[in-house]
C-alpha cells in the first residue's frame, strides 16, 4: 500500500514572506514593461505599501532581502531594489491618472525617515557622482530637497501614451525610453523629438531654475551673473 505524502502548508511567518515576495514581484515587472501595464501601477504600489513588502521578500534563488524604508528598496540596486528613483515612481504614478489614493500613500512613505527628507537618487559609486555619501547599498544620499516632477512632465507621458496607443511607433518608442530607469531620455526632449514642445528662451530658463533654487542656490547664481557681467561693465565704461 502506497503511502501518500501529506501536504505541508506555508507558516504564517512563509504565508506573508510569499505575500511580500509577490507584491514586489508586481511592482518590478510593472515599472519593467510600464508602457503596456502602467495603468496597474496604483494598484501595485498601494499592495506593496499596505503589506510594507519592501521589508522582507525572496528572490527566485530563494535569497531573503531587507530594506529599511520603501525609499531605499526603491533606489537600491536589484535584487535589492527596483534600481529606480522616487521621482520617476513619482511621476509614473501621475502619468495614469487615477491614481489619487496610490500618490497619497507614496507621499506619506516618502516622509518616512530616508524618505521625503533626502534625495535618494539611485546612482551608485560608478557613476561618477562625486557628491553625496554611499550608504551600505552603494546608493548615494545627498542631504538636498527633492523637487517634485510638475504637471509639465506629467502631460508629456500622458500625450506619448495617447500618441502609442494610436499607433504611433516613434512615440511608443520614446516612451519606452522615458519609463526605462537606465534610459538618458527625459519627458522634455521626449516631447521635443515628437515636435510638441520648443526649447525656452534663455531668460525664462533662468528664471525657471531661479523660481526652484534655494536661497543658497540663488546666492550662487547670482555671484556668477556677476562675475560674468564684470568684463562688460568694464569694457562699456573703461
Amino acid at each position: 500500500m502506497s503511502v501518500v505524502p501529506m501536504m505541508r502548508f506555508p507558516t504564517p511567518e512563509e504565508a506573508v514572506l510569499n505575500t511580500r515576495t509577490e507584491a514586489v514581484k508586481t511592482v518590478s515587472q510593472v515599472l519593467r514593461y510600464g508602457s503596456s501595464n502602467l495603468d496597474s501601477l496604483p494598484w501595485a504600489i498601494l499592495r506593496a505599501i499596505k503589506l510594507r513588502a519592501w521589508e522582507e521578500f525572496e528572490t527566485p534563488l530563494q535569497t531573503v532581502y531587507r530594506n529599511s524604508s520603501m525609499a531605499e528598496w526603491i533606489v537600491s540596486r536589484p535584487p535589492q531594489g527596483l534600481g529606480s528613483t522616487i521621482e520617476q515612481v513619482r511621476q509614473l504614478l501621475n502619468a495614469t491618472g487615477r491614481a489619487e489614493e496610490a500618490l497619497l500613500a507614496f507621499d506619506r512613505e516618502m516622509q518616512r525617515p530616508h524618505g521625503g527628507a533626502y534625495n535618494l537618487t539611485g546612482r551608485n559609486q560608478h557613476s561618477g557622482d562625486s557628491g553625496g555619501v554611499l550608504d551600505d547599498n552603494n546608493v548615494i544620499i545627498e542631504q538636498k530637497r527633492v523637487s517634485p516632477v510638475g504637471n509639465s512632465a506629467q502631460a508629456g507621458i500622458r500625450r506619448l501614451r495617447k500618441a502609442a496607443e494610436a499607433g504611433d511607433e516613434h512615440a511608443a518608442d520614446l516612451l519606452a525610453q522615458v519609463i526605462d530607469h537606465t534610459s538618458e531620455m527625459s519627458v522634455h526632449r521626449a516631447c521635443k523629438e515628437m515636435g510638441w514642445r520648443k526649447d525656452q528662451p534663455p531668460l525664462r530658463a533662468l528664471q525657471a531654475v531661479w523660481r526652484r533654487a534655494s536661497q543658497d542656490e540663488r546666492e550662487e547664481i547670482a555671484a556668477w551673473i556677476d562675475e560674468q557681467m564684470s568684463p562688460l561693465r568694464t569694457s562699456r565704461f573703461g
